[in-house]
């Protein structure tokens, strides 16, 4: 089984050249390629593709303009020659056996999507926001098997190239960042029958260091596009990811729930974020854990409230 690697890229030609001499150590039954797209990359990341030479084969997309991620991949798929295709973020550091932990666990199953290992570097595991954000998605399930679809995503992931092609890839119609993977997720699971599991041998080391400013940032703008456009398109998964908690209380609903959704208007209010946001950068362990949700999920809803128009609908 031959594993085609998909990297999208944007202006991170550091990190780049560290992922993709981490790939340089792979060994796997079928051998390998790497499809690296640059996004509309303005520094310098074209030029270092044309130039590189690893001894893998590496075939450099070359973008005019930043169209997203979702359409950086599927223009990323539309070059692979491999069965499998293991997507892969350009701010990895990879352990020697990553590509054959995600080859050999396609070949004992089928019908699955494999999630990997996702841990961080020890160069930035300092800040509590490093140290949360490497404990989300997939890290949260001690079992191990199966995974919710909500926990895949394709900083470290694999599916088979047929069961990609049969929901037709990416919704170009998420344009900025976060939950083009999940919606993926959303439709293999439903459209393909696949189950997602947890993949502790294929493991890459985050190398990117976050700030807190920068990921609720995100999440505001995630909130405004990506969520709301989720959310206009399957209004299944509004109640599937948890947001019908945060609706105003009706009277035909349950009372239990209507309770907690005045406890969350009463606990999502400016005044109550400004007192808990400084704890977020304090080392309180579990509490600053339960902090970051509480931001995390305060900044999704602000962006909600103003959702942006529209992107159109999406190639899917």
């Amino acid at each position: 089984m031959k594993v085609s690697l998909v990297i999208p890229t944007h202006n991170k030609v550091g990190l780049l050249r560290r992922t993709l001499d981490s790939l340089g150590g792979q060994r796997t039954d079928g051998g390998f390629e790497a499809v690296v797209v640059d996004d509309g990359s303005t520094d310098g990341t074209g030029a270092f593709l044309e130039s590189f030479r690893p001894g893998y084969p590496l075939i450099p997309v070359a973008g005019e303009r930043n169209r997203g991620r979702a359409a950086a991949r599927n223009r990323g798929l539309a070059r692979v020659t491999g069965d499998l295709v293991v997507f892969l973020d350009d701010d990895m550091e990879l352990d020697p056996g990553f590509l054959e932990a995600h080859r050999a666990f396609h070949a004992a199953r089928s019908r699955a999507a494999g999630v990997g290992n996702v841990v961080n570097h020890p160069e930035v595991t300092r800040a509590p926001i490093d140290r949360y954000m490497s404990t989300r998605g997939a890290q949260k399930i001690r079992d191990r098997a199966p995974l919710p679809w909500k926990y895949f995503t394709t900083n470290n992931s694999s599916v088979r190239r047929e069961d990609l092609e049969a929901v037709g890839g990416f919704d170009e119609g998420f344009v900025t960042y976060g939950f083009e993977d999940l919606e993926l997720a959303w439709r293999l699971e439903r459209e393909r029958g696949l189950s997602f599991h947890f993949v502790p041998e294929a493991r890459s080391h985050h190398i990117h260091p976050h700030s807190l400013e920068d990921v609720l940032e995100k999440k505001t703008l995630c909130g405004r596009s990506s969520l709301s456009y989720l959310f206009r398109k399957h209004p299944e998964t509004r109640r599937a990811l948890g947001y019908h908690r945060f609706d105003p209380p009706r009277l035909e609903d349950p009372l239990a729930l209507n309770l907690t959704r005045l406890l969350y208007r009463t606990l999502l209010t400016r005044p109550v974020y400004t007192l808990v946001k400084p704890l977020a950068r304090l080392p309180l362990g579990p509490v600053t854990f339960r902090v970051l949700d509480y931001l995390v999920q305060y900044h999704y809803l602000e962006g909600m409230k103003h959702p942006l128009p529209s992107p159109g609908e999406g190639s899917a």
